[in-house]
């Protein structure tokens, strides 16, 4: 599976633009979008790792992520997952690991992370408030160890910046 980084660059680009221009307090349940990326260390490969994802969060509790880990100048890892947001993120997924050369390169990953906000400033007086907010940055230390064909357990390892953009409105139970 060889894929373009350009490619990859360009589609990380609109997606961008998707969640900058799309309106902020739209009818509806709120919802929230988050894209992110990042640099990472991988125990398969070359080490070294360029992770990015796009995450749909409809409660502050529960995300959905789709996403994909650049190295070596292919994607080199494809993955979904569901994760449960308390103060660390948990979460299993799946996805496909490029190129291994083990046959079938379906895997299955867990994932841990502990997301902290960067962004607004206001994030000092009401801690839980930002998740009301139309914008809000944060920083994702994260480990992801994967399990598949091949021999023992592929373990990422690293950080990712995301900005979440607030795509529907409904004020939140935890923050307000």
């Amino acid at each position: 599976m060889m894929v373009d980084v350009n490619r990859l660059r360009a589609a990380c680009a609109c997606t961008l633009v998707a969640i900058v221009t799309a309106p902020g307090h739209a009818r509806g349940e709120g919802f929230r979008m988050a894209l992110g990326a990042g640099v990472a260390s991988r125990s398969l490969g070359s080490g070294i790792a360029y992770p990015f994802e796009l995450t749909l969060q409809a409660s502050p509790l529960l995300s959905v992520s789709a996403g994909a880990v650049a190295a070596d100048g292919t994607v080199v890892h494809a993955y979904g997952e569901v994760a449960v947001n308390l103060i660390v993120s948990v979460g299993v997924g799946a996805g496909y690991q490029a190129a291994t050369g083990f046959g079938s390169d379906a895997g299955l990953h867990l994932f841990f992370g502990l997301p902290i906000p960067v962004y607004p400033p206001t994030i000092f007086e009401n801690p839980l408030g930002f998740l009301d907010e139309p914008w809000w940055g944060y920083l994702l230390p994260y480990y992801r160890p994967s399990w598949g064909p091949w021999p023992g357990v592929v373990h990422e390892m690293g950080v990712m910046l995301k900005v979440s953009r607030q795509i529907t409105h409904h004020p939140s139970k935890i923050g307000g």
